[in-house]
Formats: C-alpha cells, structure tokens, sequence
C-alpha cells in the first residue's frame, strides 16, 4: 500500500514538475510551453485515470515514464526531476524541492526514491521525448 502511495504522489508531482525545472521558453497565455504525460504501466490499477495509480508488491520496483512534448515556438532545454506536492498556505499547490528529508504525512521523500539516467532534455520545435524514472 506504501508504494501504490508514494506513485500515485509522484505521479501529481511528475506531470506539473517541469513548471519549477528551469525550461528556457518564452511563454505566453500563461503556459509554460511544454506538456507532460503519463506513459501507462503494465501495473496500472485505473486506466481511465491521468495519472500513475500502481499497485506492485511490498519491495517490488518498476520503471514509469513520461512524455514530454515541446508546445513552444522554439527549442528547449528542460532539466527532469521528482520532487513532492505540496500546498502553501494560500492552497495553491507547489512543486518544489522540500529542504526537509521528509513530511510527517508522507512515508518516504520521492525525489530519494526516483532516479532517471536523463536529468536534462533538449527538446527541438513541436519535438515529443520520453523520459523514464
């Protein structure tokens, strides 16, 4: 039940990350010029869902990825990273690192938990990559 938890967390972490990476864009109409989406896992619980809700086995690991799509009018450089959600005290959520190793709520801190081998992608004009965890 910890892992289903701390993938579903990871998954609302995954898909708004890269608002706080660093993307070098101009942006207008309050976008940030590039788009992120679930791949969908083999352990997937809900399909239907947009975000990563796996079940696997107390110890089990898995690879999950994500597609980055460039909706920007030019290149990108985007640094990947997992970090956890959370809500300031206005509750807007915010994605960014949490100095602390981790939250009374939560069993583990993610961004320890994850690793990818692609810490920063490039991206070219409408160009899509995938980058797994």
């Amino acid at each position: 039940m910890i892992s289903r938890v701390k993938l579903t967390i990871f998954t609302a972490i995954i898909v708004l990350m890269a608002i706080f990476t660093g993307a070098q864009a101009a942006t207008s109409n309050n976008t940030v010029g590039f788009e992120v989406e679930p791949v969908a896992s083999s352990y997937q619980v809900n399909s239907k869902v947009s975000y990563f809700d796996l079940k696997l086995k107390p110890g089990q690991k898995t690879n999950i990825a994500v597609k980055v799509k460039n909706t920007s009018g030019k290149a990108l450089t985007i640094n990947t990273s997992a970090a956890t959600a959370t809500t300031n005290i206005n509750g807007v959520v915010e994605y960014k690192e949490v100095k602390a190793d981790k939250s009374i709520d939560l069993p583990a801190n993610l961004s320890k938990l994850m690793t990818t081998k692609t810490p920063k992608i490039k991206l070219k004009k409408g160009e899509t990559k995938t980058v797994t965890w």
